[in-house]
């Protein structure tokens, strides 16, 4: 028997397959800065972040943090949640770089101090150093021994 529908050419099945396709990542799924902002952003050695105007979170960034809101570039309007259909303004704002490495160079100090604690046994955070991070209540205390 014959069915009543035709089939795709080679060409549109490759385009309707790869419009479905959801391993889209990156750049493709940010929200776009405008080249000539972020050419001078780049040249004032500063990067440009979106954020949303959601609860005090401009102000925590803007007034508690370094970013500085970017002149000339209006807010653009996103969807927060879709089924809801919730929307908010994203704003545009920038920092020193030398500030970013600063901030990510403290992260990286707290976190190798959890590290090494951790691979000493300890609770990150415990001034007792003879506390132990497995609960000794617990078979994993002897770690990997064969018996």
């Amino acid at each position: 028997m014959t069915e009543g529908r035709e089939r795709l050419s080679r060409v549109d099945e490759v385009r309707q397959e790869r419009r479905r396709r959801g391993d889209i990542t990156g750049k493709a799924l940010k929200l776009a800065i405008p080249a000539d902002v972020e050419a001078r952003l780049s040249a004032q050695g500063r990067t440009p972040r979106w954020i949303n105007d959601v609860g005090s979170r401009v102000a925590d960034l803007t007034v508690r943090d370094d970013w500085d809101v970017v002149e000339g570039v209006e807010p653009r309007e996103v969807v927060i949640d879709r089924a809801k259909g919730e929307t908010c303004k994203a704003i545009l704002v920038s920092k020193p770089n030398a500030f970013i490495a600063e901030d990510a160079a403290k992260r990286e100090v707290g976190r190798r101090e959890k590290e090494a604690a951790m691979l000493k046994g300890q609770v990150p955070g415990n001034p007792d150093p003879v506390q132990a991070y497995v609960d000794p209540a617990s078979r994993f205390e002897r770690g990997n021994q064969i018996l």
